[in-house]
């Protein structure tokens, strides 16, 4: 390079203070820029050895793209303000790695984004790690869990990874999700029988971001749900999106989620799972109450048989539409029985009115119901 500096001799000699930048050999010569000026041969010129300044930053480099999961090398190399490449700083120094975060910590806990140390030990961002460089550089493995736009730093006490007007020496990552793992299904815990609630099942890689690229048409199986009771009256099975459990359902996905109805018909606590045949939801079922739907009918029990003027115990059961006994039908009720006639009345002997709890066939009787269930006398 040629630059120009007015300089002014006394007896022939000339000072001025010269600072350098770039590290290099190099020989400074000086030319008078007078017509007839004189010039430094070969010889008299000043021969310079430029070495750099201390270590001042770093810079990370790397891959751009990385997956969930995966390792990449990374290198780390220190500079001095001058951005020469600081050769002479060799050895070990303990750095704290920053820029990435852990994975999602729900549904599974989260997983910390590391950079392994000098003896291969993965050590887990923003603790400090001890690598070794030489003549300035450092190669070390990173794994990352989170999907983000990671930006990768480095920093050892007063040095660090800057990011400057139009240039960022961070390692800037697209972290995409790793495989698809599994799947979770949420949606509320209780559930009245007979009635649908949306249910949402999400497909995760294995650090728990969500597995974006499932999409589309995809077909699932349900089960963790039983039909309702098959007794006074026939069963009803329980369904997603119209299907029954036990039987494949389509569903189409968009960004690795879908919302779809669930119809649940049985008294029980449901743990509602889905499998496609290669992942499952059997580590993140959905567990939901089932409670009876509105009292619907009674259903009257006791012996096939019985001799005229003797009693037996009948029992009376408040169900729902889908055969769940109406647990919340409790307390005192009125009911009034029929079915059976008088006895014959012949003189001197006056008929006879068949009774429930001493009240007559046809007229009111309080009986208490505890949990849908009550048993008297007929």
């Amino acid at each position: 390079l040629v630059f120009d500096y007015v300089l002014t001799f006394t007896n022939g000699v000339a000072s001025a203070s010269m600072v350098l930048y770039n590290v290099e050999s190099i020989s400074v010569m000086a030319t008078d820029q007078a017509a007839s000026g004189i010039t430094t041969p070969a010889g008299y010129q000043l021969a310079v050895n430029v070495t750099h300044a201390p270590a001042n930053y770093y810079a990370v480099t790397g891959s751009g793209t990385q997956t969930a999961g995966t390792n990449q090398n990374i290198t780390v190399t220190a500079y001095d303000a001058f951005n020469n490449q600081a050769t002479t700083y060799s050895g070990d120094v303990a750095v704290t790695f920053s820029g990435a975060d852990p994975s999602p910590n729900t549904p599974n806990a989260a997983t910390n984004p590391t950079v392994q140390n000098k003896t291969g030990v993965a050590t887990a961002f923003v603790t400090p790690t001890t690598i070794t460089f030489t003549n300035g550089v450092a190669t070390r493995s990173m794994s990352l869990y989170n999907v983000e736009t990671a930006n990768i730093a480095a920093t050892a006490g007063s040095i660090t990874t800057p990011v400057i007007t139009d240039y960022d020496y961070r390692l800037q990552i697209a972290v995409n999700h790793a495989a698809n793992s599994y799947f979770a299904i949420t949606g509320n815990d209780t559930q009245t029988a007979g009635e649908s609630q949306d249910i949402t099942l999400t497909m995760y890689d294995a650090y728990n971001n969500i597995a974006t690229n499932y999409a589309g048409v995809k077909s699932l199986t349900f089960s963790g749900a039983n039909p309702s009771p098959n007794t006074p009256n026939a069963a009803t099975n329980p369904t997603v999106n119209g299907t029954a459990f036990g039987s494949a359902t389509s569903l189409n996905f968009v960004a690795g989620t879908v919302t779809t109805a669930m119809n649940l018909y049985k008294v029980e606590t449901a743990l509602i799972t889905a499998t496609n045949g290669t992942q499952t939801a059997n580590t993140h079922k959905l567990s939901v109450d089932v409670s009876h739907a509105t009292p619907n009918f009674m259903a009257i029990t006791g012996t096939g048989t019985q001799t005229a003027g003797f009693s037996q115990n009948i029992t009376i059961k408040a169900y729902d539409a889908y055969n769940n006994l109406a647990t919340g039908y409790d307390g005192v009720k009125s009911l009034i029985f029929s079915g059976a006639s008088v006895s014959p009345g012949y003189a001197p002997t006056a008929a006879t009115s068949p009774i429930v709890d001493g009240t007559a066939f046809g007229t009111p009787t309080e009986l208490t119901f505890a949990s849908g269930v009550v048993t008297t006398s007929m």
